[in-house]
């Protein structure tokens, strides 16, 4: 058995360790976190540093998992995670679904009820958020978070840092560029340009997203 350190000692990160407690291959789960050292402990856990910890953490026996919500934050922690030449781990809730034919990039995170099927290619520092569903020969990028509740239609490609939110609904053979969000409740019927914003449970707005 290995230890696992969550980066991000918040509400994600609790639900993080949750998950990986339910899976019962850690010896220790601790989290670091940028409040280090007023913040000691987290969810029952112990804080054992911050960000400026990674360098002297990565030299222990232990995989990494970002835990931070917001896709380009959790990218930048990523990425100079990889520099460092961590370990990731790749956290399945037990009640996933998860299909032989399809992949888990590492550092992702699928929680509870979960649903990936055949053919589906999910990337690196993902979150695939409870209860999703993802049909056969999905495509989800890198650093992007498909909410509770959604949906995505079979074929669909979905670039990095993407954003689908809360029982959001993405027809089958769409795409969506990179760093666009797919508004909570919405129904994605096109392609959706890279840095956009689609809105609107009833009515879609799409709207540009500042730089």
């Amino acid at each position: 058995m290995t230890s696992l350190i969550i980066v991000g000692a918040g509400g994600h990160g609790k639900v993080v360790a949750d998950v990986a407690q339910s899976l019962r291959c850690y010896e220790a789960i601790s989290f670091i976190d940028g409040r280090y050292p007023a913040l000691t402990a987290h969810f029952g856990l112990d804080v054992v540093g911050s960000d400026e910890s990674i360098s002297r953490l990565i030299s222990y026996e232990a995989e990494f998992v970002v835990a931070i919500g917001d896709n380009l934050i959790r990218r930048r922690l990523f990425s100079r995670l990889a520099e460092e030449n961590a370990r990731f781990a790749t956290i399945i809730a037990p009640s996933a679904t998860i299909s032989p034919s399809a992949s888990v990039g590492s550092g992702s995170v699928v929680f509870p009820k979960a649903v990936v099927r055949t053919g589906s290619v999910i990337g690196e520092n993902v979150i695939l958020n409870t209860g999703c569903k993802l049909d056969p020969s999905v495509y989800i990028g890198h650093h992007s978070h498909v909410g509770p509740g959604a949906s995505v239609g079979a074929g669909a490609l979905v670039e990095d840092e993407v954003l689908v939110g809360a029982g959001a609904r993405l027809s089958s053979g769409i795409s969506v560029g990179r760093r666009s969000i797919c508004g909570a409740g919405v129904y994605l019927e096109s392609n959706l340009p890279a840095g956009w914003c689609g809105v609107g449970r009833e009515n879609l707005r799409l709207y540009k997203i500042e730089s």
